[in-house]
């Protein structure tokens, strides 16, 4: 009903609220204690949630951007050049951030991209990667078959998502539908790009073999 959908949304800003409340906590006792400029502090999270988007709630085998889209805030006080992003960065890539940030060299099988640059003013801010990837393969038992096999691959402005055992999907333009409500995968209009991204698409799942 229009009130539950009302409730689990509350409920859940209610819980953002705490949260932000318990870092504040963490961050006061960082100042206090005169260790904060010492400190990289990074806030980020392992997916977002659906809260009635699509008509779905929780999290699963999709990849809305309410689900992918995740804060990624990184704080160094005279390090780190403060400002906002709206580069493609994906959560891989913070191991190898953390490594420049420490001075310490990359494990040759490390598969991330670090933006360390990026943060220090030492590269384009704005650009990171060209593409970011996404992969679900049966992650959750329950499921009833045919189990969820799906990948994705999200440009600045498409999202082309692959559901392997229909060998059907979904595109998104993000820049004319940001809300992802009309699928074009069936669009004549959308064939020369449909081939485009799921080449993209091909080369991000063969990149994910281990270097090693």
């Amino acid at each position: 009903s229009d009130f539950d959908h009302r409730l689990v949304r509350a409920a859940y800003w209610a819980m953002c609220d705490l949260i932000d409340d318990q870092v504040g906590r963490m961050l006061d006792v960082l100042r206090e204690t005169g260790q904060l400029d010492n400190t990289i502090v990074i806030f980020t999270s392992d997916h977002g949630e659906m809260l009635g988007d699509h008509g779905m709630y929780c999290k699963g085998p999709y990849f809305y951007e309410p689900a992918i889209r995740v804060p990624l805030l990184v704080s160094w006080p005279g390090v780190i050049v403060p400002g906002r992003s709206s580069s493609l960065v994906e959560l891989t890539d913070l191991a190898q951030t953390l490594l420049d940030a420490t001075q310490q060299p990359h494990h040759p099988g490390m598969q991330g991209k670090s933006f360390w640059p990026m943060l220090t003013g030492k590269a384009d801010r704005d650009h990171h990667r060209d593409d970011i990837y996404c992969e679900y393969y049966y992650a959750n038992i329950r499921r009833t078959p045919p189990q969820p096999h799906l990948t994705m691959v999200r440009t600045k402005s498409h999202k082309f998502v692959l559901d392997h055992p229909s060998s059907t999907g979904e595109i998104y333009d993000l820049e004319a539908d940001p809300c992802e409500t009309v699928n074009r995968w069936d669009d004549p209009a959308c064939e020369r790009l449909k081939t485009q991204l799921l080449i993209r698409l091909c080369n991000r799942m063969a990149w994910t073999v281990d270097p090693l």
